[in-house]
């Protein structure tokens, strides 16, 4: 396990590092600086009250090369690398899972630090924009694939967020529109009166003048 920002991987820590100087208003993941990430990290490998670790090789355990780079800000679930997989390149795929359930199942959200980056900065400037037609193509352009994937809570409320307006939001319209028709046929009824009696009184007077 990373006990110390020194032994992270040069590549990652200078992601964090500029991830730590964006402002990302919108996005509900916030990542860590390398300092952050090496405590953060702890906490989910270790006991904090004995300082025993959690990690294990059976399935459903924290593994020990795991490192913490972000949380949602929504529960704090955990966004995080395989220090294992850090390729050649110095990219590694990014992961996030549940926590609290004693099990854990990470997906992959990104297959790159970069890549994330570009997700949130590219959410934070749509949520920023009027979401035209164009802004919305371009998300599902860059990270359609990610959004897309079955069971992927982070980028599945995303794609809700943007794509699909809520059931409540969609209740409320569909509402006004039959308050609007009701209205509509309650004056075209009141018309229909009016223009009888008017037809009416027309009659009257010229059977009668």
């Amino acid at each position: 396990m990373v006990t110390s920002p020194e032994q992270l991987p040069e590549s990652v820590s200078q992601v964090l590092e500029r991830a730590a100087r964006c402002d990302f208003n919108s996005c509900f993941l916030r990542l860590l600086t390398p300092a952050e990430a090496v405590a953060a990290t702890k906490e989910y490998a270790c006991d904090p009250q004995t300082g025993e670790s959690f990690c294990g090789t059976q399935e459903g355990d924290w593994r020990e090369s795991w490192l913490v780079i972000g949380a949602t800000d929504r529960d704090a679930d955990p966004v995080f690398i395989d220090t294992a997989q850090v390729g050649p390149d110095g990219t590694c795929p990014v992961f996030y899972a549940f926590h609290g359930d004693g099990y854990w199942d990470p997906e992959i959200i990104a297959p790159s630090l970069d890549a994330l980056l570009g997700y949130m900065k590219l959410i934070d400037d749509l949520d920023e924009a009027d979401l035209s037609d164009e802004a919305l193509e371009r998300l599902a352009e860059q990270v359609g694939l990610v959004i897309r994937a079955d069971g992927n809570e982070i980028w599945e409320s995303i794609w809700l967020r943007f794509f699909e307006p809520p059931a409540e939001e969609e209740d409320r319209a569909e509402a006004g529109k039959r308050v609007a028709r009701g209205w509509i046929a309650t004056l075209i009824v009141i018309c229909s009166i009016l223009l009888g009696i008017y037809l009416v009184v027309r009659l009257c007077i010229y059977l009668f003048a």
